[in-house]
């Protein structure tokens, strides 16, 4: 259940970001008894199910994050040097071009809706062994 949707979450990706998305969520899947035995966790499959769905949803944060710090960062020596931007790919990237703008905005509106939807928390744990505890803490009530 949890792949199904994950895969409606992620659908208007481009394909090779959503095919590692998908790979890594199997994957997590794949190893869910070894994920439990590393967290000191009972084994429970619906606590897989939204482990699965939260680790691909902090996939999609991760790559978006790091592309953004990437082109941040980069933009930053750039301009420390006296440059405006640089050319990738035949466009030219700087601070307020169009594509700059749009991978902030995704970077925005994608944070806006993990604060909404409260994964804050489980994006910027530290490991999927930590998601997993984060999770076996709440559903305990703590």
């Amino acid at each position: 259940m949890s792949m199904t949707v994950l895969v409606d979450i992620i659908s208007e990706l481009p394909l090779p970001m959503r095919d590692q998305i998908e790979g890594y969520a199997n994957s997590i899947e794949e190893a869910g008894n070894d994920i439990f035995r590393q967290a000191n966790i009972q084994f429970d499959k619906r606590l897989l199910d939204e482990l699965v769905l939260i680790v691909g949803i902090r996939r999609l944060w991760t790559l978006v994050d790091c592309q953004k710090r990437l082109l941040e960062n980069s933009l930053t020596a750039v301009e420390r040097e006296g440059g405006e931007g640089f050319t990738v790919g035949g466009g030219v990237l700087a601070r307020h071009s169009q594509k700059t703008q749009m991978l902030v905005n995704l970077w925005w509106k994608l944070l806006e809706q993990v604060e909404k939807l409260g994964l804050i928390r489980y994006v910027t744990a530290g490991s999927v062994l930590d998601v997993l505890r984060l999770l076996s803490e709440e559903e305990r009530g703590h």
